[in-house]
């Protein structure tokens, strides 16, 4: 907050921003939901999209030859929806809610994940974007990346881990696999990250109009 106001730069909640909390409100609880009955016409199309891309990417997860959207809706409805995850000091990763006490080196909070059960289990990660902004695809993508990280510390069965990005209004999902190896690489890289956040000073740190995102 100080460094945003020190160099001028006003947090400001965009209608693009309030449209996205209202559509992420919606998804988390559904289409026959009081949170989807409260959206705009505007943001109940772009929800519907959302949807719609949600189940087809879930069913591409599951790999199923015939679609079936009870099937889809199951998984989603089982699925952990803006549940923030957090790396401990320790190097454990535990839910992470406002009222945690644990030290946390980063947290990461995917709108949706989902895991299968027994030995050999995979996980499906979903970041839904309700705008138009250009942002990086999902295999070089820094925050699906670190989500991925997350959910395979998270739940040590995981050994396959597969993000997608749905923004329905610039296109069709973007889908990445992370196996193994993949997802050794990019904790690998997440520690690097985090160090060189340790490390830094003042100094490094760069104010923009970013920053109305961060949410001290």
């Amino acid at each position: 907050g100080w460094l945003k106001a020190s160099n001028g730069h006003e947090s400001a909640t965009s209608q693009y921003a309030e449209d996205g909390t209202a559509i992420a409100l919606a998804l988390e609880h559904g289409p026959n939901s009081d949170q989807w009955e409260a959206l705009t016409a505007a943001q109940v199309q772009t929800a519907t999209l959302c949807w719609h891309q949600t189940l087809s990417v879930i069913h591409r997860w599951l790999g199923e030859e015939d679609e079936c959207v009870d099937v889809n809706q199951h998984w989603w409805d089982i699925g952990r929806k803006e549940v923030r995850l957090g790396l401990t000091v320790l190097g454990k990763v535990i839910d992470a809610p406002p009222e945690s006490r644990a030290k946390f080196v980063g947290t990461g909070k995917p709108d949706f994940y989902v895991v299968s059960k027994g030995e050999g289990a995979k996980a499906l990660v979903i970041d839904h974007k309700s705008g138009r902004g250009e942002v990086l695809p999902s295999n070089v993508n820094p925050q699906l990346r670190m989500n991925a990280v997350l959910v395979w510390l998270r739940h040590p069965e995981v050994v396959e881990v597969t993000v997608a990005i749905i923004q329905p209004l610039t296109g069709k999902p973007v889908i990445a696999v992370f196996d193994n190896e993949a997802l050794v690489m990019a904790k690998e890289w997440l520690d690097g990250v985090l160090a060189a956040e340790k490390a830094a000073t003042a100094q490094d740190r760069c104010a923009g109009d970013w920053c109305q995102y961060c949410p001290c």
